[in-house]
């Protein structure tokens, strides 16, 4: 898909303040500016698939998880802890990249689950997805499989 090319020529104002007799404004024309949307580029695509069966989720993301595609993710994600599954497995093995809107989107879904009493496991995180979840410290929590669920102190 060709990207978005925007190209303007802006001014810009700025104030002199030591200008003998009075108060001056110069007036500067800045260059023209090419902005590529790369955001939908093939190698920022995500797919992913959800199979479910008997209180039972799997969860399979692959490609780029950001702010533009986890839009797409949302929605059934929302589904997903509507049916209140007792287990959800999510495999990232193929996942190349998550930014926030990505990671908020699995904590999200990590609270909710919890919250009714279900476990959340997250499989295969590697590379940069792995770095930010070490970063977030969110490893210890959402990475290990024998964690079981306790509505006492579930997430808030």
């Amino acid at each position: 898909m060709p990207g978005i090319t925007i190209s303007r020529n802006v001014i810009a104002y700025g104030f002199i303040p030591a200008v003998p007799g009075g108060t001056a404004f110069r007036i500067w024309t800045l260059q023209s500016v090419r902005i590529e949307n790369t955001l939908r580029h093939d190698l920022n695509r995500m797919n992913y698939t959800i199979d479910a069966k008997e209180g039972t989720a799997l969860i399979t993301i692959d490609g780029t998880l950001d702010a533009v595609s986890v839009s797409d993710l949302r929605g059934e994600l929302d589904k997903l802890v509507g049916a209140r599954p007792k287990s959800v497995e999510v495999d990232l093995s193929q996942l190349r990249m998550i930014d926030s809107s990505g990671v908020g989107a699995l904590v999200s879904l990590y609270k909710r689950v919890r919250a009714q009493g279900g476990n959340v496991v997250l499989k295969g995180v590697r590379d940069q997805p792995l770095a930010i979840f070490q970063l977030l410290q969110l490893d210890r929590l959402m990475l290990r499989p024998d964690k079981k669920p306790s509505p006492s102190r579930a997430i808030r």
